[in-house]
């Protein structure tokens, strides 16, 4: 299967998709592209732009994104700062893309667990590589043709780059921040979504 990886991230995937992956990209892309890179599904990884119903029709939905969130929690952008914010649980998940953004049928997840002293930029890191190995997993063991299709839960939250906007201010450090400083953060202005 020709597969066309989208997002900054697609370098470390050429390992595991090998020959598989026949191009990349980081830029919007239309059908005509699709049709001049041959391409027959999608991989989403980082990816900021919406992926068009006319292109998931183009490819008979074989598109799945990889998204650094636990969802169904923290949709859209910044998904690993606003685990930290808001308290909500943190991992990695692997989901069919469909009209809404990161609201498709989920493929498969992975908890992240962190150490005390982590910031927002060494939590990022950590799920990077799960990510990664995600993909690799989703590669090995069902590639398009096998991989499952389970709703996602209930709830959850979405979040847009403006609201992200709104709390950089909380990044004294940028992403050198310590995690502990945005979650207390959260906590003193109710921003909690889970208490525990």
């Amino acid at each position: 299967m020709k597969i066309l990886v989208l997002g900054p991230n697609a370098p470390l995937l050429l390992p595991i998709l090998g020959a598989s992956m026949v191009a990349e990209s980081n830029e919007p892309i239309d059908v005509y592209e699709l049709d001049q890179i041959g391409c027959e599904a999608i991989i989403s990884f980082g990816y900021r732009y919406k992926i068009s119903d006319r292109i998931l029709e183009h490819i008979n939905g074989n598109a799945i994104n990889f998204h650094i969130s636990l969802l169904p929690w923290n949709r859209g952008s910044n998904p690993n700062f606003w685990s930290w914010i808001e308290n909500t649980p943190k991992g990695v998940s692997a989901h069919w893309v469909s009209s809404n953004i990161d609201y498709g049928d989920l493929v498969s997840q992975a908890e992240v667990g962190f150490e005390q002293d982590e910031t927002l930029r060494s939590s990022y890191d950590k799920l990077m590589k799960t990510a990664t190995s995600l993909v690799s997993d989703f590669w090995i063991n069902h590639g398009f043709e096998n991989a499952p299709r389970r709703p996602q839960p209930e709830g959850g939250s979405t979040h847009t780059q403006s609201q992200f906007n709104y709390y950089s201010h909380v990044l004294r450090l940028g992403n050198d921040t310590l995690c502990s400083e945005i979650t207390d953060f959260g906590k003193q202005n109710g921003l909690w979504l889970l208490k525990n």
